[in-house]
């Protein structure tokens, strides 16, 4: 018995003599307040969010990365009381489970990965700092919670598989293959997307771009439950395409970051390239708006003060967790139809709190609460309700090193919310938050 624990004990320190393992994580918690006007007077609700993410990397040849998602409903509505629930009350997701092979030849290296969750989207610095070793671009504006990948231009959860290719130090191609199902944002054997990456950096201009063709397909008996008439030739068919769509997208920092740069972020989803069966809403001029993503912000580093200029195009799906924009969202009603919208922000990292430095700055955001396509509408149609549609923020912020990580901290105020006519609008917005690395 002994004998056998020793030999146990000798193959594992071989083991890892062969393959050093190198372990990183990263974990944050959020809390998020807000009060609002609402016809029984003044509502308020509080929720957390909290993420942690692992990497265990063998020696560089194995990479296996988790990263984990929670967020709680209202914890001042009573159904929700954490200590006693009565009803579910916490949302828990994979944010991203992967597991890459990394080798090498003589001028090329590989990189080949499983996965499951949003793996390296388009638009997310993730697929930028993991291959091309970057710092990351993404704008102040754009920050979520959601872990390593924040925001991302689409919002593609799968279940597939990935190659991605460096021919040398500044140039990166990737290929996928993936499940997913872009109406329920779930895993889904009904649609199979494939996808081309090209990803570079070169002086004064960084660039990560993606075309991707889905095949979304059924069964001919589900087309006849769901309408026997129309689809009574088709019902004995074992498989069906029922619509091929294109997406492209692409995420670019133009001139130097360290003095005036442009960040520019675009795509354009769901445009039809083969047959349509009525089942998927895709791209058409009329409803531009609905399936374009347009961020541009013009940057100026002026040492320790930046200023950022934003002009943005936002969908419903991409403003799902943005801290700086929630408040849009909360005073919708639910009724949001994409923001179209402007922001300003200037951020200074010169007061000392002891040797910390501290960074505090603000955003002043305005947005006419439609996408571009309800703001062209309107204008034509009744000009007089567009004021009405205008929403405005005034956000401070800060944010600091604390025990080995980093503190955040912001408070969203509309000045609009105390008239009468805005009534139900919501007054404020605030969050603390930490993230740490591991």
């Amino acid at each position: 018995m002994k004998k056998r624990i020793f030999a146990a004990i000798a193959c594992f320190v071989c083991l890892s003599g062969a393959f050093a393992l190198d372990f990183s994580g990263y974990a944050g918690i959020l809390g998020d307040y807000n009060g609002s006007f609402g016809s029984s007077g003044y509502e308020n609700d509080l929720t957390l969010q909290g993420f942690m993410a692992a990497q265990l990397d063998f020696n560089g040849k194995f990479i296996f990365r988790g990263e984990f998602n929670i967020e709680t409903a209202d914890l001042f509505d009573s159904p929700n009381n954490p200590l006693k629930p009565t009803t579910k009350n916490t949302i828990f997701q994979v944010g991203e489970f992967s597991v890459t092979w990394h080798l090498s030849s003589a001028a090329v290296s590989h990189f080949l990965s499983a996965f499951i969750g949003k793996f390296e989207p388009i638009g997310s610095d993730v697929f930028l700092q993991r291959h091309l070793g970057l710092q990351p671009i993404s704008s102040r504006l754009m920050e979520n919670w959601g872990g390593l990948v924040g925001t991302s231009i689409f919002n593609d959860y799968g279940l597939g598989l990935s190659y991605t290719a460096h021919f040398h130090k500044s140039l990166v191609l990737g290929a996928y293959l993936y499940a997913f199902d872009s109406s329920s944002e779930i895993f889904s054997i009904n649609s199979i997307n494939t996808e081309v990456r090209l990803a570079g950096y070169y002086p004064g201009f960084i660039f990560d771009a993606s075309a991707n063709f889905a095949f979304t397909f059924t069964t001919g008996a589900k087309l006849y439950e769901e309408d026997s008439s129309t689809y009574a030739g088709v019902k004995d068919d074992l498989l069906i395409v029922q619509s091929v769509l294109f997406k492209v997208g692409a995420n670019m920092l133009v001139g130097d970051r360290y003095g005036v740069s442009t960040l520019i972020q675009v795509g354009l989803s769901n445009i039809s390239v083969g047959a349509n069966r009525g089942t998927t809403e895709i791209f058409e001029l009329t409803t531009l708006g609905k399936f374009m993503y347009a961020f541009i912000e013009p940057r100026f580093n002026f040492g320790e003060t930046q200023v950022n200029i934003a002009l943005f195009n936002l969908p419903n799906d991409n403003l799902r967790g943005l801290l700086y924009l929630k408040g849009f969202n909360l005073s919708s009603s639910g009724s949001l139809d994409g923001l179209i919208g402007a922001n300003l922000c200037i951020a200074n990292s010169t007061l000392r709190i002891g040797a910390t430095n501290v960074t505090v700055g603000g955003h002043l955001t305005a947005c006419y609460q439609k996408n571009i396509t309800g703001l062209i509408h309107d204008i034509t149609a009744d000009p007089a309700q567009i004021l009405g549609n205008i929403g405005v923020y005034v956000t401070p912020f800060v944010s600091m090193p604390l025990l080995g990580g980093e503190f955040k901290a912001s408070l969203s105020f509309n000045p609009l919310a105390f008239i009468p006519s805005s009534s139900t609008d919501t007054a404020f917005d605030g969050f603390v938050g930490f993230k740490v690395t591991m």
